[in-house]
């Protein structure tokens, strides 16, 4: 009875990645929303998105992008080359260029999509770059079957970067943790289907998962501060800033009355 229940489990998973548009997503739409809304929780980058007016609706299409996969084959690939490299800074000024990085919610959206990617131990760089058969057989089964399950990410635990202090530093790091991870899964995958199904609760996933978030906040934090050309000012900052503007305002207005 139990493998007679394993044998249609394993058909009806079957038939829904048959069915699916497609196997690249690595996590499934709902974990790629969860981890946004994760990332824009965090209070950083919720600072940003104060200090740039961005709104509820804003908010939501940048969920709905990450959820999705983009409709833009550059913003595909490769997502970690487009991290590491810091392309999304590239040709802001040039819309006619290959790679035309924007300042909107879509493209905010595009980089929540690509930090979760990231985190993927099979299938996806930077993991994919550490297996030495990265297309080997069922590797896309068991990428493909995460896109069936939903996974819960924890909020960002930034202490992981405690004493790195530059973006080059993090995104190494992440990198490193990601090839460790990857190096692991492939000693334990056997290219079977059996191996696929097996990592359906794979602790490898369990493993990458946390790392998601947390590098969607340092490259959120990176891109903000590049299109305002500096870090974003702490909200006592912004305060003071008003109280003496205001001041300002009302001495010129004082002696104008005077004279």
């Amino acid at each position: 009875m139990a493998m007679n229940l394993r044998k249609t489990l394993q058909v009806a998973a079957v038939l829904v990645l048959l069915l699916a548009p497609s196997m690249a997503m690595g996590w499934g739409s709902a974990t790629h929303g969860l981890i946004a809304n994760r990332v824009l929780d965090h209070p950083q980058i919720q600072s940003w998105l104060q200090y740039f007016g961005f709104t509820s609706a804003d908010r939501s299409t940048m969920v709905s992008v990450a959820s999705g996969e983009p409709d833009n084959p550059t913003y595909q690939w490769p997502s970690w080359s487009s991290i590491k490299d810091r392309q999304f800074h590239a040709n802001r000024m040039n819309p006619n260029a290959a790679l035309t990085w924007g300042f909107t919610p879509f493209h905010v959206g595009v980089l929540l999509h690509l930090a979760a990617d990231a985190s993927v131990p099979i299938g996806h760089a930077p993991a994919r770059w550490y297996w030495t058969n990265p297309d080997g057989p069922y590797t896309d089964w068991a990428e493909g079957l995460q896109e069936i399950k939903t996974w819960y990410p924890p909020a960002p635990d930034m202490t992981m970067y405690d004493g790195l202090t530059t973006y080059a530093e993090k995104v190494n790091y992440h990198e490193s943790r990601m090839a460790d991870i990857a190096q692991r899964y492939e000693a334990e995958f056997d290219f079977t289907l059996s191996g696929a199904f097996a990592g359906y609760n794979a602790d490898y996933f369990a493993e990458g998962l946390p790392l998601a978030s947390p590098l969607g906040v340092i490259i959120l934090d990176d891109y903000f501060e590049y299109h305002n050309d500096g870090p974003v000012p702490e909200p006592a900052t912004v305060a003071l800033m008003v109280v003496g503007l205001s001041a300002i305002f009302a001495a010129r207005k004082k002696k104008k009355l005077q004279t």
